[in-house]
């Protein structure tokens, strides 16, 4: 099982989240992930383009290093506006979930990357991939993502039914291609 820190999730946090709370147990329980740790709602002290951010988990593993962002109910993109549905009925979200991972990931790269090692250094040849986790949205034909995301970056309900690992496999294969000229861990 995968290292998580924190160890455990709030009562706090899974009632502002139930959808994270999934996530968490998916990665808590995941055979296979002793090597791994992953942990959840990290803080970006310094973001380029907000005060502060959060990443919902940050996964590190042989694979590389992956940011994933969690957005719970049902997800809908409508006129290019995200839009969540749950028990509390339907909002709008304030930004796209793509657009949210996508700045902290580069954000948090940009202060290991300029403050925390030189260029040089091996942690600069690791893999940083980002992914998008709908735990509550069924997968159908309905949902568009315009050209804001490849489907084979977001994790859906009916991913829940196999080892979490198998999407962070799958992630990191799509990430590798679309990097193909970076060092990778073996």
């Amino acid at each position: 099982m995968a290292k998580m820190l924190p160890p455990e999730i709030s009562q706090k946090q899974l009632e502002k989240s139930a959808a994270e709370g999934i996530i968490f147990k998916l990665f808590s329980e995941c055979p296979g992930t002793d090597d791994w740790i992953v942990l959840h709602s990290l803080l970006l002290a310094e973001h380029n383009f907000k005060q502060s951010g959060e990443v919902d988990f940050v996964v590190l593993c042989p694979r590389g290093i992956f940011f994933l962002e969690v957005k719970g109910g049902g997800i809908s993109r409508e006129g290019g506006r995200w839009y969540t549905t749950g028990k509390e009925g339907r909002y709008e979200l304030k930004e796209s979930p793509f657009d949210q991972i996508n700045d902290a990931m580069h954000s948090a790269i940009n202060r290991i990357y300029k403050e925390e090692f030189a260029s040089d250094h091996n942690v600069c040849n690791l893999l940083f991939g980002k992914g998008v986790m709908f735990p509550q949205t069924e997968k159908t034909e309905e949902l568009s993502f315009g050209t804001e995301a490849d489907i084979k970056t977001i994790f859906f309900k009916d991913n829940r039914h196999q080892p979490i690992s198998k999407y962070i496999a799958a992630l990191a294969k799509f990430t590798e291609q679309q990097t193909p000229t970076k060092k990778r861990p073996t």
